[in-house]
């Protein structure tokens, strides 16, 4: 007899389903029980004490979010955790005693064990791990919480699978759990980045842009759509997503405000066109009042607005090199006030000493009495010659007096650099007195 199509279909589904059912079962749990018994024979612990320990390590297990990394874990301990408080009100034998013991004990492995399969996930399931925290910092999970909680659902899946120890199947299913998180955060990202533009679009369709504005509307459709590719191609580039949306809101209330404009034309006479294109220009006056146009009326409205556009890009270009020219000077200012202070003293030094060596060794001449010979020479109203030569010898006479003194401070200056300056003021006054003087007698003669 020949089955019939529907219990081949019905064992078809059975088949197809039970490879996709998730694991149930924490690996080697038989083995911990066992395990959990044979050390409550051996064990001095009281039930109480064995109980309260178990407690307070299922408490720690909550807070370090073993439920999450190990469910299975600490679903078994939970439970066997109640078992052993339920067999610790019954006890009246030893064997009840032991009971309640091992119960609490094996709750105790169940944790350690929930904490060595918490690493196991971390090791084997970091990617996945890692795109549910970039999920959560984008809010996946208030924005589109369905699909988040059936992302949520399908990583627990591999997690079990590997309490199970079924570390090849929950490897090879990490990659369509990896796939889905990549289209839950395009989703997301669509939803963040491209609402407004969306509701901006219907907004320009309520407007009947599409008949008054028509390339204008398919322009923002077709940013639109180019924004929601470029998302479900580069979700990870924020700042390329940024500009994609940013680009296609921008085109969207372009297209709105185009189709209110081209409606308001097409309902003008001749009268009300005029006023419309001086309005226009009203418009370009006030950009005007920055740029400073002269003479803005005189064109058209479409050089008006080149005009406008030039003047302000040479303002621009002359500020920034007036920013550069002054970025310049306070960098020179800041290197000449730093200089001196990074020269050692040593290198002052020899500076000095070349000057001492310059300074020339030449009489100083009195600047009081040759100033006394000048003042004479140009009191003088008659015999010039004579006088001049009596003024002359009087102040060469006062500085021979004085020639050997001098000689003895020339000395003193070669040694102190800030002698220099009344030195060459002297030596520049001697030379006027006797420039003045052969002057005078060249005259007389």
């Amino acid at each position: 007899m020949k089955p019939s199509l529907k219990i081949l279909t019905l064992a078809f589904a059975i088949f197809t389903i039970i490879p996709a059912c998730t694991n149930t079962q924490v690996a080697d749990s038989s083995m911990m029980e066992l395990q959990a018994m044979k050390k409550a024979n051996s064990s001095n612990t009281s039930p109480e004490e064995a109980i309260l320990d178990a407690a307070q390590l299922y408490s720690k297990a909550i807070e370090d979010e073993l439920t999450f990394y190990a469910p299975l874990h600490l679903e078994r301990a939970k439970d066997k955790l109640n078992e052993a408080q339920k067999l610790q009100k019954k006890i009246q034998t030893q064997q009840d005693k032991i009971a309640t013991i091992g119960a609490a004990f094996e709750v105790q492995t169940l944790i350690q064990k929930a904490y060595e399969n918490r690493d196991t996930v971390k090791k084997h399931l970091a990617k996945s791990l890692a795109h549910r925290d970039v999920l959560l910092e984008i809010n996946a999970d208030n924005i589109k919480p369905k699909d988040f909680n059936k992302g949520t659902k399908l990583l627990s899946n591999l997690i079990k699978e590997m309490e199970g120890g079924f570390l090849t199947k929950a490897a090879e299913d990490e990659i369509k759990v990896l796939d889905f998180f990549a289209k839950l955060e395009a989703k997301t990202l669509k939803t963040i980045y491209l609402t407004n533009a969306e509701k901006q679009l219907d907004a320009a369709e309520s407007v009947d842009a599409e008949t008054f504005a028509p390339a204008t509307y398919e322009k923002a459709e077709a940013s639109i759509k180019y924004a929601k590719n470029f998302i479900n191609e580069h979700y990870r580039d924020r700042e390329g997503i940024k500009k994609a949306s940013t680009d296609a809101l921008n085109k969207a209330l372009h297209a709105y405000h185009i189709s209110i404009e081209s409606q308001k034309i097409l309902e003008l006479n001749e009268e009300d066109a005029e006023q419309r294109t001086l309005y226009v220009e009203t418009l370009l006056e006030r950009i005007n009042q920055a740029a400073k146009v002269e003479n803005l009326t005189s064109l058209s409205l479409k050089n008006q607005a080149i005009a406008i556009a030039e003047k302000l890009e040479k303002q621009e270009l002359t500020r920034k090199r007036k920013e550069r020219s002054l970025r310049e000077n306070e960098a020179i200012a800041e290197v000449d006030k730093k200089e001196p202070a990074s020269l050692p003293e040593k290198n002052i030094e020899p500076v000095a000493q070349t000057q001492q060596t310059i300074a020339p060794k030449k009489p100083k001449h009195n600047s009081d009495t040759t100033e006394k010979a000048l003042t004479e020479i140009q009191a003088t109203p008659g015999n010039e010659e004579l006088e001049a030569t009596t003024a002359v010898t009087t102040a060469t006479k006062n500085e021979n007096e004085n020639e050997n003194e001098n000689e003895n401070e020339n000395e003193n200056e070669n040694e102190k650099l800030k002698a220099s300056a009344p030195e060459a003021t002297a030596l520049s006054t001697v030379a006027t007195a006797e420039k003045t003087i052969e002057q005078a007698t060249d005259k007389s003669q």
